[in-house]
């Protein structure tokens, strides 16, 4: 069997992780020259921040129900981790350009409910479901995310919430593969291996708050919506098209650049 999500799942901790130790270590260096005693000078000109958290698929589309239906996998089945990447640029004091990318992968071990192969034992498969967004947009802070005094002086907001629009393409891939059922050959088992991928064109909400900890660093608290939807490849003919929408929550640590 394939294992896609698991190879991608791991190579995008380890550039989020090389990332995040990539502005820890560098921070330090700049914050001498670019902050005072609580307070930086001038305001920044932008964020980087690197996200973790969980992305819950809605599932709603007639795939989802028929794959549930026969096999061993709940809606939930198909949520996991999920990792970001934003990069924002200030607009004034309470506007930020915003590009971010994105992605949530899960792989999920099945059989047929309601049926076994004649040897006894249970007809098995494989399930992996990947979304990768990546999305232009702003984000609007609804208070602003810090003041400056004199003009020199910026000092960050201890809490700014904001809200978030964005637009962009989605990658995606459903892939299944293991035993299957053929009900119209007289119930006979079968080696599998479907996919279908591909991008689609998606829309994003956001809504968080973040904390100040100094001048340079705050924590991100974040919960998204993101719509999508895209027809499926000529493994899955006959089925409406995938959708691709749902939930995620996440928290990240955000650099303040100056």
């Amino acid at each position: 069997m394939r294992h896609i999500a698991g190879v991608r799942g791991s190579q995008v901790t380890r550039w989020t992780m090389t990332a995040l130790t990539a502005v820890v270590l560098a921070a330090p260096l700049g914050a001498q020259a670019t902050s005072g005693d609580g307070y930086l000078f001038g305001q920044p000109i932008g964020t980087l921040t690197v996200r973790a958290g969980f992305a819950q698929p809605l599932a709603s589309s007639d795939l989802f129900d028929y794959t549930t239906s026969l096999l061993s996998l709940r809606r939930r089945d198909f949520g996991g981790a999920e990792f970001g990447v934003d990069l924002g640029f200030m607009q004034g004091r309470r506007l930020e350009w915003l590009i971010s990318a994105d992605v949530s992968s899960r792989t999920a071990r099945s059989d047929y409910r309601n049926y076994i192969g004649s040897d006894g034992l249970p007809i098995e498969q494989q399930t992996t479901f990947v979304r990768v967004p990546v999305m232009l947009g702003a984000r609007y802070w609804l208070t602003p995310p810090g003041t400056s005094i004199g003009r020199l002086a910026w000092v960050p907001a201890r809490i700014a919430p904001f809200v978030a629009v964005q637009g962009g393409v989605m990658w995606y891939e459903f892939h299944q593969s293991g035993d299957f059922v053929n009900f119209g050959a007289g119930n006979s088992v079968f080696a599998g291996d479907l996919t279908s991928n591909g991008w689609a064109p998606t829309a994003a909400l956001s809504a968080g708050v973040s904390v100040a900890l100094n001048p340079h660093f705050s924590l991100l608290t974040q919960g998204r919506y993101i719509y999508a939807n895209k027809s499926l490849g000529a493994d899955f003919t006959g089925f409406q098209p995938i959708d691709l929408s749902g939930l995620s929550m996440t928290v990240g640590l955000t650099y303040r650049m100056r």
